[in-house]
């Protein structure tokens, strides 16, 4: 076992693939020395690890700090919060959201009438995804460019803090327990996703009632600005890219958008998704194709590797949008197994409506010649910092249909 060559923590490579191609070749689960964790590139290793929560612990694998939510705790902590959020996210809250989607992605495009340049990502994917989620969530309609800033921070905590970053967030949490104290006071609550993540309650076979506790809802705030927020604006990004630098594959999106913009939306997610890696802690002494890891050991399981693993997908640096995805094997774009995303249903439809809206009523859409991106800073993420494009006028809207 030798020491990767893909040290992303330190320097973040605008093209990772083929650094990432060469050691999952020569070492798919190595010692990073200089890191002093183990990275795994490969798709079956990482298979084996997202799926074995008993050996491989999310368990304060953020922050250096447990987060006590979702993403970041083990089973049967975990299972209790599933089945209470799941009860949350499949109520009338996150019902019928296709058309309100649409109806945010003609706003934005609506007020771009008359320019001859935008960014779609601080223009159109950021808002779009910010402001579902707040509608969703019941957040004053005033408060959503507070959130915008909360989520740049909450970002920014994870890799390189700033001096104000921490006063930040306190701030954050004051307004969220704000948020659900009032909920928990009105007789009459709206019908959104706070009051669903409050009222949710399960009664097991002893007719013990089991609830979230305030500090689990606020908690749950602040994972969502991030994991809904961040990950699909990058991921909505992502894909407008690949089209752009992939001419033959935006040709054959565009002839049939309906038929494959979910295909689409897969390949981008196993091609160049929003999740670059995420880490998981050992907890005894084991070990992952045939290498001993120690318990207390930090994996760092890089999904940019495992996306691109030709042992797993046919000509897997190729960019298809008409790749069959009824016949191939999961992509780690929403995680998998215990901690597959539960949100995965309302992303992919906001990065479809965004990209299909995008080419549908941006007429002589371009980027810039000589235009090159830049990655986000956060070095578990990946998605352009802007992607600024150029275009001759604005379409009106078509007729739409109500579900």
């Amino acid at each position: 076992m030798s020491s990767p060559t893909y040290d992303f923590l330190i320097e973040k490579p605008e093209c990772p693939w083929p650094i990432l191609a060469a050691d999952r070749s020569r070492c798919p689960v190595a010692h990073n020395e200089a890191l002093g964790v183990y990275q795994l590139t490969a798709y079956r290793h990482l298979d084996e690890v997202i799926r074995d929560w008993r050996r491989f612990s999310s368990v304060g694998t953020i922050n250096n700090k447990v987060e006590e939510i979702l993403a970041f705790v083990d089973p049967p902590k975990h299972t209790r919060q599933r089945r209470l959020f799941s009860k949350a996210l499949n109520g009338s809250a996150m019902a019928e959201n296709r058309p309100f989607i649409q109806s945010v992605a003609d706003e934005l495009v609506d007020g771009l009438t008359g320019r001859t340049s935008f960014d779609v990502v601080e223009e159109l994917a950021n808002p779009l995804v910010l402001r579902v989620i707040c509608q969703l969530l019941g957040v004053p309609h005033q408060d959503i460019t507070r959130f915008r800033e909360w989520t740049k921070v909450a970002e920014r905590l994870s890799y390189s803090p700033q001096k104000d970053d921490i006063e930040q967030i306190r701030s954050f949490r004051a307004y969220s327990r704000e948020l659900v104290a009032l909920r928990k006071a009105d007789p009459d609550p709206p019908d959104d996703l706070l009051t669903a993540l409050v009222g949710a309650e399960w009664t097991d076979e002893h007719g013990h009632v089991d609830r979230l506790d305030e500090a689990e809802v606020c908690n749950t705030l602040e994972f969502l600005l991030v994991a809904a927020n961040s990950t699909t604006t990058d991921a909505i990004g992502n894909l407008f890219w690949a089209l752009e630098t992939h001419p033959d594959q935006k040709a054959l999106l565009l002839r049939d958008p309906e038929g494959l913009i979910a295909s689409a939306v897969e390949e981008i997610l196993r091609y160049d998704g929003p999740i670059h890696a995420l880490q998981r802690t050992v907890t005894t002494d084991t070990e992952v194709g045939g290498v001993r890891l120690p318990a207390g050991a930090t994996l760092v399981n890089v999904y940019a590797g495992a996306g691109r693993d030709p042992a797993v997908y046919e000509d897997p640096d190729e960019f298809r949008v008409d790749r069959d995805w009824s016949s191939l094997p999961h992509h780690f774009g929403f995680g998998w197994g215990t901690h597959f995303c539960l949100g995965a249903h309302l992303a992919r439809e906001e990065i479809a409506i965004a990209i299909r809206t995008l080419y549908e009523r941006v007429e002589g859409l371009r980027v810039p010649d000589g235009f090159e991106p830049k990655q986000v800073d956060a070095p578990f993420l990946r998605g352009w910092r802007e992607l600024p494009v150029e275009l001759d006028r604005i379409v009106p809207t078509p007729p739409r249909a109500q579900t």
